[in-house]
């Protein structure tokens, strides 16, 4: 009759160190990945591909986000469905309307090791040319290191605006398809020089081959410098 304490004691503590070990190898499961999860968030960058096949949109992301592809690339995939919303400047549009070169912010979810855009928000876009392009400018409000190269496709003197198309590839203006231009705006204070001559940019034709100085003026690419490099240079 004295052993049965020490008994009841070992009994009781089999079945509660039972009971912590089911519940510990619950837990565990759920955080190794017993089922999906959802991780709401931020992903901002410009489109540098659409797979309408996929259903994938390919962002060249801004800054040190943690989304990023193998292999240390800024890449991030972001698939979407019919319930994918995109909104510009107060517009609904579809996720195939995206293009190569627009500069989005999309708030997505991570399910399966997969992330799908559930609101986008496009902040530039390089069919028009308006927007935020998201340039690094200097003291002066002109763009940095990498300004705006290409050649002239067409000059509106009525609108003032060139359409430049791009001669190398660049993700705030190209969209990468042959054919595309960038719309840029001139004013009276826009200055054109040739061979240490000054011109007027009415005076640019189809052809020339062009570096400009742009920078962001309520969403449109003002152009304070052009420098014309060549002339009679082919357009697609």
């Amino acid at each position: 009759m004295r052993r049965t304490p020490t008994i009841l004691f070992i009994l009781t503590a089999l079945v509660a160190a039972a009971l912590l070990a089911g519940c510990g190898s619950s837990g565990v499961g759920d955080v190794l990945g017993g089922g999906s999860r959802s991780n709401y968030s931020d992903v901002k960058g410009t489109v540098t591909s659409v797979d309408t096949r996929d259903r994938t949109i390919v962002v060249d992301q801004e800054g040190t986000g943690s989304y990023l592809r193998d292999g240390g690339s800024d890449e991030v995939v972001l698939h979407y469905d019919d319930s994918t919303r995109v909104d510009y400047q107060g517009k609904s549009y579809r996720a195939e309307d995206l293009e190569r070169g627009d500069r989005i912010t999309a708030n997505v979810d991570e399910s399966s090791s997969r992330l799908y855009a559930r609101d986008i928000q496009v902040l530039y876009d390089v069919s028009g040319g308006t927007g935020d392009y998201g340039g690094t400018v200097d003291d002066r409000g002109t763009l940095g290191s990498s300004d705006l190269r290409g050649v002239v496709r067409y000059v509106d003197t009525r609108s003032q605006t060139l359409e430049i198309e791009p001669s190398r590839y660049d993700s705030r203006f190209s969209t990468g398809r042959s054919g595309d231009v960038v719309v840029v705006h001139y004013d009276s204070q826009t200055t054109v020089e040739y061979q240490g001559r000054n011109y007027e940019p009415e005076n640019l034709e189809k052809g020339d081959e062009v570096e400009i100085d742009i920078r962001d003026s309520g969403g449109r690419l003002l152009a304070e410098q052009i420098v014309v490099v060549g002339e009679n240079q082919p357009t697609r």
